[in-house]
């Protein structure tokens, strides 16, 4: 009983182990699938209410763009997790190879001893074996040798049990794991024709814009020229901050050491340039506490969807880089910090306000700000009211948000992608 015992337990922990090493990597494709398939979702609203006015626009064609590329993404996360599967097939149909192997050997051995069994089958035989020993030692090893093939044919018999348990239990999830993987193929194949179509929507889109291509062109490189306009602005005031706060911080140390030994004259030493910016112990703790908190930053909006991710776009072979995220809201929608801060500047370019917060050598940019709510110095925290949200040039309202990180130095500014540190909803 106690080996029927220890076989199931090993069974039982192989059934067990083998799935929870998928788990994290199912879920993971399982959650990236449904978060693709809300973006687009949301996209597509997004395009229903742009087509209202019947009017196509740049940020029209950003969106299709936008969209293609999230089709893109979901047709790629469902050849993931199609792949995924065929290596658990793969490795099911291994295991069932295996036990159907052990399970012949099992049998074997089982035969072999009951056609031992069936030689000895009386108690005459039995007794005759045991008298036919040479002394009383022998007659006892002969008993417990039989024994122990009785026990042996039992746990033989638990083995086939056990064994045949297992195999359908392998049979099943193989079963499953085919039946999953031909749901996917078929949502494959649908995506496939939903991209195709999406494809010829963006075509269709430009093939409308003949007679507007001047106009649309224009629009475009304005745009763009804009967006270098407020980069150049940014840059400059990160340097700007950096060097105040660096200036600050020398100032502070300078006036530690003079007070420390005024004899000793104070050793000015010339920094590398991959180090850290020389900012107060202050400002360096706020800035790692930023650091920390990447993906789990608050939304500068109580409610919003991504309209236009970060990166490159490329239409009618202009291209135009967004810095940060656009975010659509809701009208007079409030903008919120997102982490604490300082409030550097509130600068104007192209009749557009914008809110720099400071967070060490992170900045947060809050673009398209209709009514600021904050001063420039000013100390925020998470979630305090910035301003109120202004429409974009399709009459939304929408938020430009962006983060930057000064390094080394030289001040120099990277750019850094919002999507990676604020939290999956709006919150």
């Amino acid at each position: 009983m106690r080996t029927v015992c220890l076989v199931l337990l090993l069974l039982l922990v192989h059934v067990v182990h083998v799935p929870a090493q998928s788990t994290d990597t199912r879920r993971h494709l399982e959650s990236q699938r449904k978060e693709i398939l809300q973006e687009i979702d949301e996209t597509e609203k997004e395009l229903i209410q742009i087509r209202t006015d019947k009017k196509i626009t740049i940020n029209q064609l950003k969106v299709l763009q936008d969209k293609a590329n999230e089709r893109q993404r979901l047709i790629d996360n469902i050849n993931d997790e199609v792949r995924y599967i065929d290596g658990l097939i793969a490795s099911y149909e291994n295991q069932i190879a295996g036990l159907k192997k052990k399970l012949a050997r099992y049998k074997m051995q089982y035969t072999q001893s009951l056609r031992y069994s069936y030689r000895t089958r009386n108690n005459f035989d039995f007794l005759a074996y045991v008298c036919a020993s040479s002394d009383f030692n022998d007659a006892v090893r002969r008993t417990k040798y039989l024994k122990v093939m009785r026990a042996m044919r039992r746990q033989q018999a638990d083995k086939i049990r056990v064994t045949h348990a297992e195999l359908y239990h392998q049979l099943d999830l193989l079963n499953a794991e085919k039946a999953n993987r031909g749901k996917l193929l078929a949502d494959l194949n649908e995506q496939n024709k939903n991209l195709t179509n999406e494809t010829n929507d963006a075509s269709n889109a430009f093939k409308d814009m003949a007679g507007k291509e001047k106009e649309l062109m224009k629009d475009l490189i304005e745009q763009r020229n804009s967006a270098k306009r407020l980069d150049n602005a940014i840059r400059n005031i990160i340097k700007q901050e950096m060097q105040h706060s660096e200036d600050a911080a020398a100032g502070r140390k300078l006036r530690r050491e003079t007070d420390e030994d005024n004899e000793e004259e104070p050793v000015t030493r010339k920094p590398k340039p991959d180090e850290p910016p020389a900012i107060g112990k202050d400002e360096l703790a706020l800035a790692r506490s930023f650091e920390q908190n990447k993906g789990r930053l608050g939304w500068p909006v109580e409610k919003g969807t991504i309209s236009c991710h970060f990166g490159k776009y490329n239409i009618k072979n202009i291209e135009y880089f967004n810095n940060g995220i656009d975010i659509h809201t809701v009208t007079y929608g409030i903008i919120k910090a997102v982490f604490d801060g300082v409030v550097s500047s509130i600068i104007n370019i192209d009749s557009k306000q914008i809110i720099i917060v400071q967070h060490g050598n992170y900045f947060t940019v809050y673009g398209n700000i209709m009514r600021p709510m904050a001063l420039k110095g000013q100390k925020v925290i998470t979630g305090q009211p910035l301003g109120l949200v202004g429409n974009n040039e399709d009459g939304f309202p929408t938020l430009n948000f962006q983060i930057w990180k000064s390094v080394g130095s030289k001040r120099e500014t990277v750019v850094l992608n919002p999507e990676g540190w604020i939290g999956k909803t709006a919150r």
